[in-house]
């Protein structure tokens, strides 16, 4: 996909400008414009919100940038379903505080648009370092044995074929009880064939890609926390991965595992919701 605009909601607070820095490096690199959308009360001042935005982001250049200012008439999250409608090849960034739970302003709204779109998002967690972020170095992949890898390995390819990434597909096993003749213990089921499944993936990314892309096998209690550390580890650039689809009632509408990679890890993960 050729993104056509990147998308960035804000709400004034200092939280939701941490992703202007990282939305501006990736409208640059794809040479489109940036568009901030912000929303107020009826009864405050939108040129005084707009006012606010502009200081926020005077010392920042790169992409040509606009700033909207909206009522907030409806939820944000409805509001930009319906820009996003309008714009099918825009891409959104937008802050986030990692919750599994939908909470605080652009959080929620990050959580609302993440579960209910198949669009590509990329998300700025707490623990992101935004000042560093650029479009080339390391790239963590997180990927599972199951039909999801299509979406994240399509997503990837966006990037890692136009810019200078260095993709490493990363997987996750974790130990579950094995019962012995002496008692149960924690062991790693069927290790070689999911590390074969993953080397597979990567030699299909290399391929795709035309760049050296390897890939490992992580044992972990806590997918989202390996996966978090071992990109922190490496000085990721950023972390590609699916989130799965809200269920039940939505109450959760980012993964657990992704929320956890967003709670701890230093870079942007960019992300698309999972079919599977």
């Amino acid at each position: 996909m050729v993104y056509s605009e990147v998308i960035v909601p804000v709400d004034g607070s200092i939280e939701a400008a941490r992703a202007v820095r990282p939305a501006t490096t990736v409208a640059h690199a794809f040479g489109v414009p940036l568009r901030m959308i912000a929303f107020h009360q009826r009864d405050t001042d939108g040129f005084e919100l707009r006012a606010h935005l502009r200081d926020q982001v005077a010392d920042l250049g790169g992409a040509h940038r606009t700033i909207e200012t909206a009522v907030a008439t409806r939820s944000p999250a409805d509001h930009i379903r319906a820009v996003l409608a309008e714009a099918p090849d825009a891409i959104v960034v937008m802050a986030t505080r990692g919750h599994g739970r939908t909470a605080g302003v652009i959080g929620s709204v990050a959580n609302q648009i993440v579960g209910s779109t198949h669009r590509p998002a990329l998300l700025i967690g707490p623990a992101c370092e935004p000042d560093r972020f650029r479009m080339r170095g390391p790239m963590i992949i997180a990927c599972a044995a199951d039909r999801s890898n299509e979406a994240v390995l399509a997503l990837t390819t966006e990037f890692a074929a136009t810019f200078a990434f260095e993709p490493t597909i990363v997987n996750v096993l974790t130990p579950v009880p094995v019962a012995t003749s002496v008692g149960g213990v924690l062991g790693i089921p069927e290790a070689a064939t999911e590390t074969a499944f993953v080397g597979h993936l990567a030699h299909r990314l290399e391929q795709t890609i035309a760049t050296t892309t390897n890939f490992e096998v992580l044992h972990s209690m806590h997918p989202g926390e390996a996966i978090a550390e071992h990109a922190n580890e490496h000085r990721a650039s950023l972390v590609v991965m699916t989130t799965r689809a809200a269920t039940g009632l939505r109450r959760i509408a980012v993964g657990s595992v992704t929320a956890e990679v967003l709670r701890h890890v230093h870079c942007p993960v960019l992300t698309i919701r999972s079919g599977a």
